[in-house]
């Protein structure tokens, strides 16, 4: 059985403040970017289905707050829990930055200016995974 320090390390407690940061950050910079974009979504479509489908702007803005809605909720849990030292929690955490590595490498980017947003989007997550995954913050964790 592993032991866990009451205390939490102030490594811990920065990465959660990284981490809120970060969502506040995805989820403000996302449905902005989804507004602008509505041009783009609209062209899209009507290139794609040819007029077939029509989606108005309101509510592709509609499904972006939703969207980014679960994102924050989902967020906000996960955080909760790598503040109370839960290991699948900061798991998950580098599980989904690694597919989001993955998935940068692929379409629709659409240029350098693309890779220019997700900088602050990457960096904080890299930075508490950083935090999470060095001493003394992996010593709070849980062992397998």
């Amino acid at each position: 059985m592993s032991h866990q320090p009451k205390s939490k390390p102030k490594a811990v407690a920065c990465a959660e403040w990284v981490l809120w940061t970060w969502t506040a950050w995805t989820c403000v910079f996302g449905i902005y970017h989804t507004w602008l974009s509505i041009p783009e979504y609209e062209q899209q479509l009507l290139e794609q289905s040819q007029g077939l489908i029509s989606i108005a702007p309101d509510m592709i803005m509609k499904l972006a707050v939703a969207v980014y809605a679960l994102v924050l909720v989902l967020s906000i849990w996960i955080i909760i829990e790598i503040g109370k030292g839960k290991h699948w929690a900061r798991s998950s955490l580098l599980w989904g930055f690694a597919f989001q590595i993955l998935f940068m490498f692929f379409p629709p980017y659409h240029g350098f200016s693309e890779y220019l947003a997700d900088i602050p989007d990457v960096g904080l997550q890299a930075a508490s995974l950083y935090l999470l995954y060095t001493k003394p913050g992996r010593d709070w964790f849980p062992k397998k």
